[in-house]
């Protein structure tokens, strides 16, 4: 397998055939997931093909690898979107909507099974490199595929990609938004300087989709990764340049005409709205302020277990036409599975924020990443249902791994460290059916 490591690019003739077919199913399903996925009900081919293949892939080598043994790895965070998966179900007894609970059901069991694939498939510090390429290169192949696919004049016309991809333009904002960040972490933090070119396109295209929430992820990622990376050389230099970078970004899609077209005017409208009480200044935030509105009722109602899973979507569908979900995370999860579900769901965001945090001090640079992405991603789900989506869920599922890898004050991985951070992986592994604990 190709791979840049340390300023040279290798490749590891260790990396076997089994690998290779594992990497190049993880690029068919992030492709898939990002670019080619919303086709038809039971069209989405080349998703299914990439999730077939690594599921395969990642069940042979847990299996052959460890003497005809199979390994079913137990982890907190399939511990806790299992449980969640579960009591969506659960809430079906109650559910007045019964069939609109099992709605999401199967994207969440596959997001659960492909969420334990990539603890396999996330050992070393190598593993999560070649996936943070995987990714960006995903990111890159949607970027192309979408301005190829749009007539140049159309670029800053604003909600660029949705008739291309099919997908909502506020989901193809949030994908370039991480690969953004993913490009700005490789070449700020981990020294790569070839990545700042790798950022332009999907930066550019978060800019063309007129999303504001992705604009924010994009540019208060890059923001976030510059202010924790204290450890770098002429830290404060190097962080005012950051800063200023990203304010200038910022200021480039207020002042350049085609830029304000394609967002800029939706981010004046916004603040007209949130600050002057301007209710004819965003048609848009003031639907989605009904939206979360309406959801606060229903919890208000049914605090503490919900009106059942999917329940506001099946609810308010049936006094608003084209409505199917909340528009926020938070709001959207209170309404459908109260107290107990906003609980069940949000302490494991906890769990990775402290975590992360802790270890950004102890020299974890893929902390300074995660942290960031976790954090930003709490804010943005104001304004993002993210429980059933495939790319969050999963790079919730990366940013859990990333937990267990440490880094030293020069980015290498102290085999000591390695071997004490596995210990705590996760509740336990189940070989044979019996339980071994780590």
């Amino acid at each position: 397998m190709i791979s840049y490591s340390r300023g040279k690019l290798t490749f590891d003739r260790k990396h076997g055939a089994v690998d290779l077919i594992t990497d190049v199913s993880l690029v068919i399903l992030f492709c898939a997931v990002n670019a080619f996925g919303a086709t038809g009900k039971g069209q989405d081919y080349l998703y299914y093909i990439g999730s077939f293949l690594f599921i395969g892939m990642t069940a042979l080598k847990a299996l052959f690898w460890n003497q005809g043994v199979f390994r079913l790895r137990l982890t907190y965070h399939a511990i806790w979107y299992g449980s969640f998966i579960l009591l969506g179900i659960a809430s079906s007894m109650w559910a007045s909507n019964f069939a609109a609970v099992f709605v999401p059901m199967s994207r969440m069991v596959q997001i659960l099974i492909l969420s334990i694939c990539i603890s396999y498939y996330l050992e070393k510090e190598e593993d999560f490199d070649r996936l943070l390429n995987i990714l960006l290169l995903s990111f890159l192949v949607m970027t192309g595929y979408i301005l190829l696919r749009t007539p140049p004049e159309e670029w800053f016309s604003g909600f660029i990609g949705k008739t291309t991809t099919h997908f909502n333009t506020n989901s193809i904002g949030l994908s370039a938004s991480i690969g953004t960040i993913i490009a700005f972490y490789q070449a700020y933090v981990r020294g790569r300087k070839w990545y700042f070119l790798a950022l332009i396109p999907p930066l550019a295209l978060v800019v063309m989709t007129s999303s504001r929430k992705s604009l924010f992820m994009a540019l208060a990622g890059m923001a976030l990764i510059a202010l924790l990376n204290t450890r770098s050389k002429n830290y404060f230099l190097r962080l005012l340049v950051s800063l200023g970078i990203v304010a200038a970004v910022g200021y480039a899609v207020i002042k350049i005409p085609a830029l304000y077209r394609a967002i800029g005017v939706r981010l004046v409208s916004m603040y007209d709205y949130l600050m002057n009480n301007d209710y004819s200044a965003d048609s848009s935030v003031s639907k989605r302020m009904s939206l979360i509105q309406m959801a606060k009722l229903f919890f208000y109602d049914h605090p503490f277990r919900g009106i059942g899973l999917n329940n506001f979507a099946a609810r308010y569908s049936k006094t608003v036409a084209n409505v199917g979900y909340a528009h926020n995370n938070f709001w959207e999860i209170a309404a459908d599975l109260g107290i107990i579900g906003m609980a069940a769901y949000y302490w494991f965001y906890a769990y990775l924020i402290i975590r992360h945090f802790k270890q950004i001090f102890t020299g974890n640079k893929l902390s300074i990443l995660f942290f960031s992405y976790v954090l930003i991603l709490l804010f943005t789900e104001y304004g993002l249902v993210s429980y059933y989506d495939r790319l969050q869920q999963l790079m919730l599922a990366v940013s859990f791994s990333a937990l267990f890898v440490s880094y030293d004050a020069e980015g290498n991985v102290p085999a000591s460290e390695n071997v004490q951070q596995d210990d705590d992986y996760g509740a336990a592994d189940y070989a044979g059916g019996l339980r071994e604990e780590r």
